[in-house]
């Protein structure tokens, strides 16, 4: 099971283009037309997923911007904090999805990397990293299977925690600088 979305999106369209829309019926116009819609809508997510953050940054950045055009007329303390709070999250935002794709990439072949050489080992500092390298990986195949519960998969799907409280920060959880 693939869980990247641009992969998922791919193989999607793929299945439903070479397998479902050959498939159906070429009398039953209604099935033509939404197999084409189904295509084409799933041909823009795909196409726009790469650049909707990028897009959801130029729309903030241009709404602080307006903002910040009308508020000496507005004279409102409300829409000041809004722009302060806008330009906080703007600002933390600047690392861009494809950036962060490729950090996790990098992480992962490294840590794994130094993973491989840890059974040979005998020390405590290995035993101590063979087990944070365990609860990482029983802690991501969680993830990953709370990203797919909704597709059935699981005997006992409620045994798999929400996903959305899986990835709400905790204390200490999220690294620092």
């Amino acid at each position: 099971m693939q869980i990247r979305t641009e992969l998922a999106l791919q193989a999607v369209l793929k299945s439903l283009t070479e397998v479902i829309a050959p498939a159906i019926d070429r009398g039953d116009k209604m099935a033509q037309e939404q197999i084409g819609l189904v295509v084409g809508l799933l041909t823009l997510i795909s196409t726009r997923l790469p650049v909707a953050f990028a897009y959801d940054c130029d729309e903030l950045a241009r709404l602080i911007e307006l903002a910040k055009q009308i508020a000496p007329a507005a004279g409102s303390d409300e829409l000041e904090a809004a722009v302060e709070r806008g330009a906080g999250i703007w600002q933390r935002a600047l690392v861009s999805p494809a950036d962060l794709t490729a950090a996790i990439k990098d992480l992962r072949g490294v840590i794994g990397n130094a993973a491989s050489t840890l059974p040979a080992r005998t020390d405590a500092a290995a035993r101590a990293a063979t087990r944070a390298v365990l609860q990482a990986a029983s802690e991501q195949l969680l993830r990953e299977r709370s990203w797919v519960l909704m597709q059935g998969w699981e005997s006992e799907p409620a045994t798999v925690p929400d996903l959305e409280g899986l990835l709400a920060p905790s204390a200490g959880r999220w690294p620092t600088a």
